[in-house]
């Protein structure tokens, strides 16, 4: 062995740990590990820090041991005994919603999930993810022994397909682009559609449309956008407002005085008006008062959210209590019996705001 590749060996157990991680993620280790000897002669550490190393991923949930028989990648151990296989019944359920994703409705829905699993003595759990650590996620979600997945907002499509392979998963606020999955959303369309008759109510002759769609992290669920876009257009055209479209990601810390964004604002306040699907989180990073005192808002979001806001407007709540109940029956009633055709439920229900 040359001296070069002993310098790149690993001699903390955090780092074996890292490694036997990567070497799971990439497919290298599939189901039983080597043994604690041969571990430790590979690393060329002892015993001790090569069993640390594995106690730190079975603790993770990535691993599990089996006495007289050795550790195995959690959930290819067919033994009745592992805790993968247990997992079922376990009555205990997970709500993900991304590490970036700010929005105060979710927390409504989680109570309306709540809701419905403690009748069958059951318990929700609300867990902020980071798709670029999916191993962290799943191993947290296996020593949680969770059985179902209810995923808020959008995750990008090769993480769905890994939590499908072990969990009963339904998406809430998107729709699956490549990968099937059953999923409920708000009628999208149709609320648009009444926002835009609203704005066309109170005499406004042009609009400016936000979409934050995440586009800076590709491979995602479907966002509503396109739906509400489509809402938007007909009652635009039905009311001869012209309208036009700004795109930005999550983070608008870019959006400055001077971008086209604003320039288009500040030279015609009066009759327009700035709508944006993620409403209030949009209009308190925009940092133009000045500018938001002379124009209508409007878009949708929470009721607390909205109750709570100097920011008047048209607004659309969205009942995400609602749906939070509505997707603890829904994650109930599949668990165990996989539907063969993936469902889409539109919710219906909206409150107008003014």
């Amino acid at each position: 062995m040359t001296l070069s590749k002993k310098r790149i060996r690993p001699k903390k157990y955090s780092e074996i740990a890292e490694v036997i991680r990567k070497r799971i993620s990439d497919g290298d280790y599939s189901e039983r590990l080597p043994g604690i000897n041969q571990l430790s002669i590979e690393f060329e550490v002892n015993r001790k820090t090569a069993n640390r190393a594995i106690l730190h991923l079975v603790k993770e949930g990535l691993l599990v041991r089996r006495a007289g028989f050795g550790t195995f990648v959690a959930g290819t151990d067919n033994s009745a005994e592992s805790p993968v296989i247990k997992r079922v019944n376990s009555k205990r359920y997970a709500i993900l919603i991304r590490s970036s994703d700010p929005f105060p409705g979710y927390l409504d829905l989680l109570a309306g999930c709540d809701e419905v699993i403690s009748s069958i003595g059951g318990s929700v759990i609300y867990t902020k993810f980071d798709e670029h650590d999916p191993n962290s996620l799943l191993g947290r979600l296996r020593f949680q022994q969770i059985e179902g997945v209810i995923i808020c907002g959008l995750i990008a499509n090769p993480l769905l397909q890994k939590l499908q392979q072990e969990f009963s998963v339904l998406l809430i606020d998107s729709t699956p682009d490549s990968t099937p999955a059953n999923a409920i959303i708000h009628n999208y369309y149709e609320s648009a559609f009444q926002l835009g008759e609203l704005i066309a109510s109170k005499g406004k002759t042009k609009a400016v449309i936000v979409n934050q769609d995440g586009s800076d992290e590709p491979d995602h669920t479907k966002t509503s956008f396109p739906y509400r876009l489509q809402g938007f257009t007909d009652a635009f055209n039905k009311h001869n407002i012209e309208y036009q479209i700004f795109e930005f990601g999550w983070d608008i810390d870019q959006i400055d005085n001077i971008s086209p964004f604003k320039q288009y604002l500040y030279q015609q306040p009066e009759d327009t008006v700035l709508i944006s699907s993620s409403t209030l989180q949009f209009f308190n990073k925009l940092n133009c008062y000045d500018l938001i005192d002379k124009i209508l808002l409007a878009g949708f979001g929470d009721q607390r959210s909205i109750d709570n806001s100097t920011m008047k407007g048209v607004y659309i709540t969205e009942d995400y209590n609602h749906m939070g109940k509505r997707a603890g029956k829904t994650i109930i009633d599949i668990l165990g019996r996989p539907r063969l055709l993936p469902q889409t439920e539109t919710l219906k229900g909206m409150l107008v705001v003014n």
